[in-house]
């Protein structure tokens, strides 16, 4: 049996029997107005029964009309998405954005999900159907990536988004040097977690780790997630261990806090060598259209270590922005 708590939240339903038991008591009083020899008690009851059957027939009514309402939403937007397309790409791709939750008094859109809805209109069970707050910055298969806003019940295909990011894919070679921390400028990082004895010595910055998480974080930066290119990091590690695991987190506008999800990883060799190791965090697919990336956050390793960074150097791939669109040299 379902039961309703603070925690989990409660629907309609979950007062269907309270609601019996209320219904009684209800006329119980009104029954000893009504049928009171006293007129005015009687008069009382009267109206009182009147004015409750009044409210619970409009708020009924009012309720309806809002289920309504989400049924059309639940049938309009993938309704308008195959008009826009009766057959769908290969392997197509769809973002949809402001896609609503609930109508304006809590009414669930779509009970089964939205998804759900999208596959059983195109008879696609495996049909990938994403719905965010904002589009992704996806650079590789743009032929079948699909985005659509959805304002109220209105399907506006962006197509000019779908232009800007093929933009950018052609912009994959093209690769300049944006910002670079060296020796000097390494020593404006935080060292936030598990992270000691810092000093500038035989051309980088050297730090111990003292455990599996060590952390340091970057100044505030504000570079756009469309220009972001790869970033190089040399370093040279000594360990017990021969093979050890870095990662690179990154915080975009609009958050307060480094996400867990937001990071690329890599593997780091501990032979006290100086490497240099590439990670490109706008192939990740987990950065944003219109967001800038304001702060890196770089963990290193994952285990006791002498780690020596000569530099970080962030890149971009656009020569030049105008506005969203990315322009290279190769263009």
């Amino acid at each position: 049996m379902a039961v309703a708590t603070l925690a989990s939240g409660s629907s309609d339903r979950s007062f269907y029997l309270p609601s019996v038991g209320l219904a009684l008591v209800l006329g119980g009083v009104l029954a000893q107005g009504m049928y009171s020899p006293n007129r005015a008690l009687r008069v009382i009851g009267l109206l009182a029964l009147v004015s409750i059957i009044g409210t619970y027939t409009l708020n009924l009514y009012t309720r309806n009309q809002d289920i309504y309402r989400a049924g059309q939403t639940t049938e309009a937007i993938p309704a308008q998405v195959q008009h826009l397309y009766p057959v769908l790409p290969a392997e197509a791709r769809l973002v949809f954005v402001g896609v609503p939750d609930y109508t304006a008094r809590g009414t669930l859109v779509y009970i089964t999900g939205f998804p759900n809805s999208l596959q059983i209109t195109y008879r696609n069970p495996t049909l990938s159907i994403l719905k965010a707050n904002k589009f992704p910055l996806w650079l590789n298969g743009t032929e079948q990536i699909l985005y659509f806003q959805v304002d109220h019940r209105r399907v506006i295909e962006r197509a000019d988004l779908i232009r800007v990011l093929r933009k950018r894919a052609q912009c994959e070679e093209y690769s300049a040097p944006l910002l670079t921390w060296d020796s000097e400028g390494l020593n404006k990082w935080e060292l936030w977690n598990q992270l000691s004895e810092s000093a500038i010595r035989d051309g980088g910055l050297v730090v111990r780790s003292e455990g599996t998480d060590p952390i340091m974080a970057s100044p505030p930066i504000e570079i756009p997630a469309i220009a972001i290119g790869e970033i190089q990091i040399t370093m040279r590690v000594r360990a017990a261990q021969s093979i050890l695991g870095g990662e690179l987190h990154w915080l975009a506008s609009g958050q307060t806090d480094f996400s867990p999800g937001l990071k690329s990883a890599f593997r780091v060799i501990a032979d006290e060598t100086w490497r240099t190791y590439h990670v490109d965090i706008a192939k990740s697919g987990m950065l944003l259209m219109g967001d800038h990336i304001t702060q890196l956050r770089f963990d290193p390793v994952d285990a006791p270590a002498e780690i020596a960074i000569r530099s970080i150097t962030i890149f971009t791939r656009c020569s030049s922005l105008q506005g969203d669109w990315c322009i290279c040299a190769l263009q």
